[in-house]
């Protein structure tokens, strides 16, 4: 008995502390920090400036203390992720002047800070970009208490500065996430590719036509920004699918200044197995039926004949 308290006690003793640890892991990672607007979609000329604004929101209890940085950033991967680097071909974070002085948010308040954009006059023309970000360090308290450390809330800042630029993309993919459907909704695949030199956001719509040629219906395209050099999943989907047939999807899409066109075309089939193959059934059935009573069928005609 006593070896067995024993051993209940040293779990209890190790999920307390694994409870513990957990608690003040969550505690470190949460923060009550945000910012908006999340992006800066920005055109200018070389040698010209542009003056923004964050505002900068505590929206808990404890005070933070908080200085707003600038970094470059590219494009992570295909679906809108980021990475932050101290090297980009589109670098802008040098051109931004931020107030690096710290200051304390109180719970429950917010604050406007300014950020400069100071573009030289030799810039290159087309996409610079970087993340203007609120750099969260701890107060005395939060510091002992282990909130709030080293955390970074941003947002992405796209500045298109005038001249030549490069306006080009690709459908690297367009496509039906499946063959076949058996019902409704069809999900689109749409992978595009910015070749240019600044940042794109097409916009378009995907024509469905039947077997005879005929538009059945229209689906709104996803827009996204496409970063140069980067290739940008997106996705669609066509909810009010009829029951049977094959059809055609045709990727019609509109981006840049002079509004270039993008297209791809792609075929699948709605079939519903499951309504066929019940069908199916019922029809075999009932041929088995007639099959195996075809003898029965035949008296009970003779029998009829006869009273006739």
């Amino acid at each position: 008995m006593k070896i067995k308290r024993l051993s209940f006690m040293f779990l209890l003793i190790l999920l307390a502390l694994f409870v513990s640890f957990t608690l003040k892991t969550y505690a470190a990672d949460k923060t009550n920090i945000s910012i908006s607007p999340l992006i800066f979609d920005l055109s200018t000329n070389p040698g010209d400036s542009t003056t923004n604004e964050l505002l900068i929101r505590n929206s808990g209890k404890e005070p933070m203390m908080i200085s707003v940085e600038a970094q470059d950033f590219v494009a992570k991967g295909e679906e809108g992720d980021i990475s932050l680097t101290e090297k980009s071909t589109y670098s802008l974070a040098s051109w931004v002047q931020t107030d690096s002085q710290k200051f304390v948010l109180d719970g429950g308040q917010n604050k406007r800070v300014k950020f400069i954009i100071r573009v030289p006059y030799n810039a290159e023309p087309g996409g610079h970009y970087a993340s203007v970000y609120a750099h969260i360090s701890p107060t005395l308290n939060n510091a002992q208490s282990g909130t709030g450390i080293g955390q970074k809330i941003g947002a992405l800042v796209l500045l298109k500065v005038a001249g030549p630029v490069k306006e080009n993309a690709i459908v690297e993919t367009f496509k039906t996430t499946k063959g076949n459907y058996s019902k409704g909704p069809v999900d689109f695949d749409i992978r595009i590719k910015n070749t240019g030199s600044v940042h794109l956001k097409p916009k378009g719509v995907i024509a469905i036509t039947n077997i005879f040629g005929k538009k059945v219906a229209d689906v709104q395209t996803e827009q996204k920004n496409v970063l140069p050099g980067a290739i940008r999943h997106m996705k669609s989907e066509w909810k009010n699918t009829p029951r049977f047939g094959k059809y055609t999807a045709t990727l019609l899409s509109y981006y840049g200044t002079d509004n270039k066109q993008l297209t791809a075309a792609t075929t699948f089939w709605i079939i519903p197995w499951k309504t066929i193959l019940i069908w199916a059934i019922i029809v075999l059935v009932f041929i088995v039926l007639i099959y195996f009573g075809r003898d029965r069928i035949k008296n009970a005609s003779k029998a009829l004949i006869k009273k006739k």
